[in-house]
């Protein structure tokens, strides 16, 4: 299977799998949801190719890196334009990791639709929960999608750690 056939196959895995994996409680069920999709829709995928599917799904690049630092606690993606986090004691920085191409930022917005809660406006803004607990926002536009994360701390600050700060 050449790569072009790969991407439409791993697109129309991920759109048929919109606001689904939200619903699941862990990995192993959430992987078995994704290669019954793949399965269904080209029944002879190799194991390779369908092991691919699956882990590109839990990849978020190229801001995954940011969803998983302590200190970042917001992740703005302005289409293919440019990335900005909020970083915690350095205020807002824009990042030179961006969306390469539209097709990029398209397969990206897929992946997190997988996770959507809800969608409004003719499903041009969906609310969704990355499966880390961070919460995204994304607003669909015709220059491309608008996506904003927040990550929350993964350990609470405690009353002294207030007053230091």
């Amino acid at each position: 299977m050449d790569d072009v056939e790969f991407k439409q196959i791993e697109g129309a895995v991920f759109d048929a799998l919109e606001g689904k994996l939200s619903l699941l409680d862990n990995d192993a069920a959430k992987s078995e949801q994704i290669a019954k999709v793949a399965k269904m829709l080209k029944p002879d995928l190799d194991s390779d190719s369908l092991n691919r599917i699956i882990l590109d799904s839990k990849n978020f690049d190229p801001i995954d890196k940011y969803i998983h630092a302590e200190e970042v606690e917001d992740i703005m993606v302005n289409n293919t334009s440019n990335t900005f986090l909020y970083v915690s004691g350095k205020g807002f920085v824009k990042v030179p990791e961006k969306m390469d191409s539209r097709e990029d930022l398209d397969l990206l917005v897929k992946k997190m639709k997988m996770y959507a809660t809800t969608s409004v406006a003719n499903k041009q803004i969906f609310d969704v929960h990355l499966p880390n607990g961070s919460r995204a926002n994304i607003v669909e536009s015709p220059l491309g999608a608008d996506i904003t994360i927040r990550n929350f701390k993964q350990k609470a600050l405690s009353i002294i750690d207030l007053i230091n700060n």
